[in-house]
This record gives C-alpha cells, structure tokens and sequence, in this order.
C-alpha cells in the first residue's frame, strides 16, 4: 500500500469533501493500486496550497484503465473510485 500526495483544486477538493464527486481521474504516472491511499491537498488555480498542512486521505476502492475500457479512458490516464478514510487507518 502506497501513499500518494496529490494536489487538487479548490472546486473539485470540496466536491470530494462533501461526498458529491468519488473518483479521481489521473495522469499514469505513478503505479497507483487498489487499497492506495490519496492524500488531497486543496490548491487554487495557480496550483499554490490553500491550506498547506490541511489535507484529507482516501482509499482507492477500484481503478479503471485504458487498457480495461480503451474507449472511455485516455491512454496513459486511469479513473479510480475513492472512498473517505479516518486519519488513524491512514497510518495503520
């Protein structure tokens, strides 16, 4: 299991906080797994931290490829489901 510390801006970082958006779609180029941890840092536009040390952790429940459905997903890109975890199962 890895943890991955990933910036995301504002608008889609409240998205995932308020449990409207369970997914990320990201560029390949990490090996991301099922079980993953994503560590959100909220940024604005310009890509610079909003909160630097306020962040939230995710498990990737599921990944889709390009080679799974080369139709919907980009080559090179892959969409994982994430559900909301606490702190201290983050660090277990």
């Amino acid at each position: 299991m890895t943890t991955h510390l990933l910036k995301l801006q504002s608008q889609y970082y409240k998205d995932v906080a308020s449990g409207k958006k369970t997914f990320e779609v990201r560029r390949e180029d990490r090996t991301y797994r099922k079980g993953d941890i994503l560590r959100l840092f909220e940024v604005g536009e310009d890509g610079l931290f909003i909160k630097p040390k306020h962040s939230m952790d995710y498990r990737v429940t599921y990944i889709l490829t390009h080679d799974q459905f080369p139709k919907g997903v980009p080559f090179g890109y892959v969409v994982m489901s994430i559900v909301k975890i606490e702190p201290q199962e983050a660090s277990a």
